[in-house]
């Protein structure tokens, strides 16, 4: 009947609207990764053995970071009672507070015990290339500027000198966190002005 031909018209809009952005996101990451795999090469074809030195001749930095982010995935089993006393400096107490801790690195514990610190790492620089295009996508999406303009904006971000010019400083590579803050504080902004605008 007409109705039922209505109903079904309304539910398969509805399904529409709501598979849409994730539709949208999945292949804005699909692009992500293709950017990060063109943006690290060979990187990807080197994942388990190698450590991406950028433009550096030396591998100094990106080795200091690979044995940084060991040190981190060590510590759960500690119970961090000796986090700060990393030996990096003989005979000196708290010496990884001179170095960038960078805490973070313990989040990938569980790839660096099944495959190795250096995945770890690479994953981690990879994944970062790749957050840094969705994260500024959704900022840019929270602003209202279309697919297409969150999309490109993303793509620029994925190739962000400051990330890309300093492969060998790892801790340079994710601008995604900034990223996600600017995007929640906006979108408590918005909730802000929206109940305030219900309101009165």
């Amino acid at each position: 009947s007409g109705s039922d031909s209505a109903v079904s018209a309304v539910l398969e809009l509805r399904e529409n609207s709501n598979s849409r952005p994730i539709l949208t996101l999945a292949c804005q990451v699909g692009l992500f990764l293709c950017i990060a795999c063109w943006a690290l090469w060979p990187l990807p074809l080197r994942f388990s053995d190698a450590l991406h030195a950028g433009d550096s001749v030396v591998g100094t930095v990106p080795m200091l970071n690979a044995w940084t982010l060991w040190w981190n995935t060590c510590q759960p089993e500690q119970g961090y009672q000796e986090f700060w006393h990393a030996p990096v400096f003989a005979n000196c107490q708290d010496a990884f507070g001179f170095s960038e801790p960078q805490p973070i690195f313990v989040l990938l514990t569980p790839i660096a015990k099944l495959f190795g610190v250096v995945c770890a790492y690479n994953c981690y620089m990879f994944l970062s290339v790749v957050l840094n295009g969705v994260f500024a996508s959704r900022f840019l999406a929270r602003l209202k500027v279309g697919n297409f303009a969150s999309t490109c904006g993303g793509i620029l971000i994925c190739l962000h000198p400051l990330a890309l010019q300093n492969l060998e400083a790892i801790q340079l590579v994710p601008l995604w966190g900034i990223l996600w803050t600017w995007e929640r504080l906006l979108a408590v902004v918005q909730n802000l002005t929206s109940q305030s605008a219900h309101r009165y």
